[in-house]
């Protein structure tokens, strides 16, 4: 008996496994995992709180495809019971692996401190390559008149983990600092933004567009790079900074 064609195969594998995170089963399992690793669950199941009082929400939850097989990117954002101003949220990062009726941790990171007065940043789901995903984290802090910016995306390496492959700074006075209020050249910024270019959807890793700016004594410079992701380094490498190339 002749087999069935690949295409028809991969097509009954898509109806039967497409929706693997919406099964009843799997909401079980996703509800113990939440409830094992963040105390209980408010009456919606929308936030968990454990026994020193943090309180845990899903802050990302992306289901994606890799390899024709479902995943879940998962990111739960705690607050803890008892935050000042310097006080960071914290992220854990997940990477869940579906299967008939459950699923499986395939790479997580936890405790990543972000954000201030114990609130994380905000976090969303990045896609880097074809099959490769991840996540990006954005928190930053207002400390006498400067708003400091931190950026950091993440992603699973071959060892199971999660792994920081890009990170930047921005700097911003806020026109609010007592030497920018007094002398307007005395104001400072530096910005770094990120893009990522996915006009080719079939590349393995995707490349990233880097506009650097700074702003100095009433001067603006600014700085265009094309970087790609290092697979030995396992990370997109960064030129330094405009006002360290200044130094």
């Amino acid at each position: 008996m002749p087999h069935p064609p690949r295409a028809l195969l991969l097509l009954i594998l898509a109806i039967l496994t497409g929706c693997k995170f919406g099964s009843d089963s799997q909401n079980l399992s996703y509800t113990s995992f939440m409830e094992n690793r963040y105390g209980s669950p408010s009456q919606d199941s929308a936030t968990w709180t454990d026994s020193v009082g943090t309180l845990s929400e899903a802050c990302v939850r992306s289901e994606i495809g890799v390899h024709e097989q479902p995943h879940l990117l998962l990111a739960v954002c705690s607050k803890p019971s008892e935050a000042s101003h310097p006080t960071d949220g914290l992220v854990d990062l997940y990477v869940l692996r579906g299967s008939w009726d459950d699923f499986v941790v395939a790479a997580e990171t936890t405790g990543i401190g972000s954000g201030s007065n114990g609130n994380p940043g905000d976090v969303r789901a990045l896609r880097l390559g074809a099959n490769f995903y991840g996540f990006e984290i954005r928190g930053g802090y207002l400390g006498q008149g400067q708003y400091v910016e931190n950026t950091s995306w993440y992603a699973p390496s071959r060892s199971n983990g999660i792994h920081l492959v890009y990170q930047a700074t921005s700097l911003d006075d806020g026109r609010e600092t007592i030497e920018c209020v007094d002398d307007s050249l005395a104001c400072a910024m530096e910005s770094r933004l990120a893009s990522i270019d996915s006009s080719r959807i079939d590349l393995r890793t995707f490349p990233v567009q880097l506009v650097d700016t700074l702003l100095r004594r009433g001067t603006i410079r600014q700085r265009s790079t094309r970087i790609e992701f290092d697979k030995n380094k396992w990370s997109y490498p960064t030129p330094k900074m405009l006002s360290e190339e200044s130094e």
